[in-house]
């Protein structure tokens, strides 16, 4: 085998390498984190207090500043969540508006469970309009609107 056979086969082995390594990032590999947390049309989105009233999750939100949302479930890691409402408290010590937000579908479960903690208030999405409305790879999820839209959006897994 010659010189320039050598090149030619070394070049073709480059070029499929180089041809993998781009269907490997772009099909195979999960996406863009960014891409794994969203909410979709927050004005339809309605959620319950723990009174049972209804009340519209744009309501909720913040029009001239940024609000703050912990996003669970009452089965999410028991940790997970306490350091989420730690995040929430310090952010409402710093004059943000927060809120805790419960997938559950019974608002009297929530009441009871919320009645261990001091940080108010909770809301409950019922689980219908968390599948519908919202995409997360995992709860819980602390999330930032600005002007109803997700800003940014940290989870919170376990140490």
């Amino acid at each position: 085998m010659n010189t320039r056979d050598r090149f030619f086969t070394i070049g073709i082995a480059v070029l499929l390498l180089c041809i993998a390594a781009v269907v490997i990032f772009k099909f195979v590999l999960p996406r863009k984190p960014v891409d794994s947390f969203h909410v979709n049309k927050t004005e339809q989105l309605t959620v319950v207090d723990l009174d049972g009233n209804e009340i519209k999750f744009s309501d909720i939100l913040s029009k001239d500043e940024s609000s703050y949302c912990l996003l669970f479930s009452l089965k999410d890691c028991y940790s997970c969540i306490f350091r989420g409402l730690e995040d929430l408290t310090n952010l409402r010590r710093a004059g943000k508006n927060c809120f805790g937000l419960v997938i559950d579908d019974n608002y009297k479960d929530v009441d009871i469970w919320a009645a261990n903690y001091e940080f108010t208030p909770f809301l409950v999405l019922k689980r219908v309009d968390f599948y519908e409305h919202i995409k997360s790879v995992v709860t819980p999820v602390l999330v930032k609107f600005e002007n109803g839209n997700v800003d940014s959006f940290k989870y919170i897994m376990p140490n």
